[in-house]
């Protein structure tokens, strides 16, 4: 029976898997047979990004390509296929960042690459896992690697520090996902979400201690999206952790959580929707105001921005919550959305951190005079972020507050609409430093690389196309689910 079943998926459902750890050991490999510090890190990250490309290349012909595999622990659908595709193009942005980063690491710089190599490869098993032991596995490599990262600058107090936080409230996180695992596993009998599922419809109700175990999952998932209560470690793990970890976080780590809140309420918590909807609205609401609140009052740039994920992050908790009324598709197209628009800000953040002192809004005084590019795609990333049309932003947001009108949820709406007024204070803040703020010191202005003035435009004009043509990529998530 399970011949047949994995001869029903074509192999190459599973080369992007394969071909992601056999790249990430290849790098690992060949990172030993490198003399010079300096140029591994350089030479691994060209690699990795290159093969990052091909295998995106090769994921648009697995479309359609759809199954599950090995006892239905491993499952391929429209899901996973944007994740996976998601994963891929956010990697090569933050292995850009990595190796423009090169010279703030004093060592480790090819193992910095591999860290994040290996953190892809954990997000892309996740997106497809459809066991809980697999799903924790996939999730450890993922966090794991992060914990790392974040505490990569170890000449500097603040990153140790943001690493030695991250870690103790991962390990908590651990420990509620594994107290709550044993829940739903004692109430089921399995860890299989399929046989969940079924075992579920045999007993015709569900027993409270999966309630109660679920209950303790979607917590510890909280914490991997910075989600309120669990939102403590983001605004001091943004501001300590190297800029491409922070942008990692922000971007893969945070989509991650969301995958596999999706994965979960398609399948195994379905019978829980109702409890599960009112506790995102809950969550949505409080971590919205948390997030825009909190960021109004900060200077430094990655800590303004690591409450502003905070309330990012309940934003898409309104779409979770409302996800039987295209709130799923919202959820896929804002974080698409957000891919750009946050790897355009840290594209600006690490290409100016070889001229600046600090991450202070006060350094990027005068940017416009010093680079117009990089004030243009500053800008462009906060007014997206922020849900100025006609960029993606907009669009995003009212995407996603439109998912929530159709499903009721008038209230936890209009909540949201004041705080997109509220986050433009802050994020016109940063403006205002750039384009009216007279520089700190007089510099000449800054040269950028053909490969950094790429990447810029790349993220500007997905921000553009994305809030211009949101059309045809939204036609295209509908056939996802």
């Amino acid at each position: 029976m399970e011949r047949l079943m994995f001869n029903n998926i074509h192999f190459m459902t599973f080369s992007t898997e394969i071909g992601l750890v056999a790249l990430a050991l290849g790098c690992l490999i060949a990172d030993l047979f490198m003399p010079s510090e300096e140029k591994r890190g350089n030479v691994l990250a060209v690699v990795a990004m290159a093969g990052l490309s091909l295998l995106l290349v090769n994921l648009f012909f697995q479309w359609g390509q759809f199954g599950a595999a090995f006892k239905q622990t491993f499952v391929q659908d429209g899901v996973s296929y944007f994740f996976k595709t998601f994963f891929l193009l956010a990697g090569i942005f933050v292995l850009f960042m990595a190796r423009e980063y090169q010279a703030k690491l004093e060592r480790g710089r090819g193992e910095f690459i591999l860290l994040i190599l290996f953190s892809i490869v954990g997000a892309v098993f996740l997106v497809s896992a459809n066991d809980f032991l697999v799903f924790f596995v996939a999730l450890e490599t993922l966090t794991i690697s992060s914990y790392i990262m974040t505490a990569y600058l170890r000449n500097k107090s603040a990153s140790i520090e943001a690493g030695a936080k991250y870690l103790v409230l991962g390990a908590l996180s651990t420990g509620l996902f594994l107290y709550g695992l044993s829940f739903v596993y004692g109430s089921t009998g399995s860890t299989s979400y399929a046989q969940i599922q079924e075992k579920l419809l045999i007993l015709g109700s569900v027993p409270k201690a999966f309630i109660f175990g679920s209950l303790l999952i979607v917590s510890s998932l909280a914490f991997k999206i910075a989600a309120v209560p669990f939102q403590l470690w983001a605004p001091d793990v943004y501001e300590g952790a190297p800029t491409p970890v922070t942008a990692h976080l922000a971007i893969i780590s945070k989509a991650a959580g969301f995958a596999a809140l999706i994965r979960l309420v398609l399948t195994v918590f379905a019978p829980i929707h109702g409890i599960l909807t009112t506790l995102f609205a809950a969550l949505a609401a409080v971590t919205i105001i948390y997030g825009n609140l909190g960021a109004i009052p900060q200077t430094n740039i990655k800590r303004l921005l690591g409450y502003s994920s905070i309330g990012h992050a309940g934003y898409l908790l309104i779409g979770l919550a409302a996800f039987q009324q295209t709130g799923n598709e919202a959820i896929l197209f804002y974080l698409l959305s957000y891919l750009f628009t946050t790897a355009g800000a840290f594209l600006v953040l690490v290409a100016i951190s070889s001229h600046v002192k600090s991450d202070e809004i006060s350094e990027l005084a005068g940017l416009s005079k010093k680079s117009p590019l990089l004030a243009a795609g500053m800008m462009l990333s906060l007014f997206s972020l922020a849900g100025v049309p006609p960029l993606s932003g907009f669009f995003a947001k009212f995407y996603i507050l439109w998912s929530g009108v159709k499903s009721g949820l008038l209230w936890l709406v209009v909540i949201g609409a004041i705080n997109v007024v509220t986050s433009l204070y802050y994020y016109l803040k940063v403006v205002k430093a750039m384009y009216i703020d007279k520089p700190l010191t007089e510099t000449a202005p800054y040269k950028l690389s053909p490969a950094q003035k790429f990447f810029q435009y790349a993220s500007i004009l997905g921000m553009l196309t994305l809030g211009i043509f949101p059309g045809p990529f939204v036609a295209f998530i509908k056939l996802l689910f």
